[in-house]
């Protein structure tokens, strides 16, 4: 068994995503706030977790609340000193559209009620203020190159699903893939050490 002792997980899919270099699993968006603790706890005692690296934006505003508070307690009463690292989607995918592996435009589901915005240009870590939420009539005039974030959303029967970005990690690296291209990132460059992990909404939730 490898000495790497460190945890990917991944928050912004429709399922909640835990890897390592060794090993890989999944749990379904339900009933979250009471399995999602147990698999936790089950891995960090298993495979002996010294870090957790979390892919914090955005999906469902639910996965992303719960899921930072979970591993946040987790984290706070672990038996053993626990290191958490942040990476949002938008500093991922900024720095692969810098590396000439993604094109400028992308499709971007952001959590509130669903909606799919269009991004035009990555700008460092930040979105371009010129986002919108794309209709169905926008998607008759699609350019020619662009990419869409992997999830579940009414739009996607639409859109070409060769153009969807992956995103997964092990112990060490996150990779992003698209079409035939995978890139690494070092995990411990390229996402921030925190001492409490906040969801990354990108925007903010409305209530009621």
């Amino acid at each position: 068994m490898t000495n790497n002792t460190n945890l990917f997980v991944h928050l912004s899919r429709e399922k909640i995503l835990l890897m390592g270099n060794w090993f890989s699993k999944e749990l379904p968006y339900f009933d979250i706030e009471r399995k999602l603790p147990l698999l936790l706890i089950d891995t960090i005692q298993e495979y002996g977790i010294d870090s957790i690296c979390v892919y914090n934006w955005p999906w469902s505003f639910t996965t992303l609340r719960l899921g930072c508070l979970i591993i946040n307690t987790i984290e706070k009463y672990a038996e053993k000193d626990i290191v958490l690292y942040s990476i949002g989607k938008q500093k991922l995918l900024a720095q692969a559209y810098k590396d000439w592996l993604l094109p400028s435009i992308w499709y971007v589901f952001i959590g509130q009620k669903k909606n799919m915005w269009e991004v035009k240009k990555l700008v460092d870590e930040e979105l371009e203020r010129s986002t919108r939420i794309v209709s169905v009539q926008d998607m008759e005039q699609l350019p020619e190159k662009y990419f869409i974030d992997a999830c579940d959303h009414m739009l996607l029967e639409y859109l070409e699903e060769s153009n969807m970005v992956d995103i997964h990690g092990d112990g060490s690296h996150i990779f992003v893939s698209y079409k035939d291209q995978k890139r690494p990132y070092d995990i411990f460059t390229i996402a921030k050490k925190v001492d409490e992990l906040e969801p990354n909404y990108c925007m903010e939730p409305q209530i009621g």
